[in-house]
């Protein structure tokens, strides 16, 4: 059976392709609005503030009133089609900071990301 044969019956099927998605590293640095953007269509975000861990302040982010550009991811992960996002305010964010979050330092902070 040929390549395109194998194609041919995956589409009559139902079967569709994994999306590509990026590694969860490269979001971090982003901004919670610029990650879920980037992030494939059809694929859960969930954002987790990690002011208490990071800052060593108290959480902030309201879903209901934050808009996403003002918080900046610090660890990310997937669980399956899940994007899970520790993110603290981007008023909180320093070189260290950004440097210890690109070096996965974060990650484990984030539920979904054990």
């Amino acid at each position: 059976m040929s390549v395109l044969t194998v194609l041919a019956v995956s589409t009559l099927v139902g079967c569709a392709a994994e999306p590509v998605r990026a590694s969860a590293g490269s979001y971090v640095g982003r901004t919670v609005a610029e990650a879920i953007k980037a992030a494939p269509e059809g694929d859960a975000a969930n954002s987790y503030d990690l002011s208490t861990e990071v800052l060593d302040e108290e959480p902030t982010m309201d879903a209901a009133t934050d808009a996403p550009s003002s918080f900046e991811v610090v660890a990310a992960c997937y669980d399956g089609a899940e994007l899970h996002l520790g993110v603290i305010p981007l008023t909180g964010v320093t070189n260290d900071i950004r440097e210890r979050a690109r070096a996965g330092e974060y990650d484990k902070l984030v539920p979904g990301c054990n």
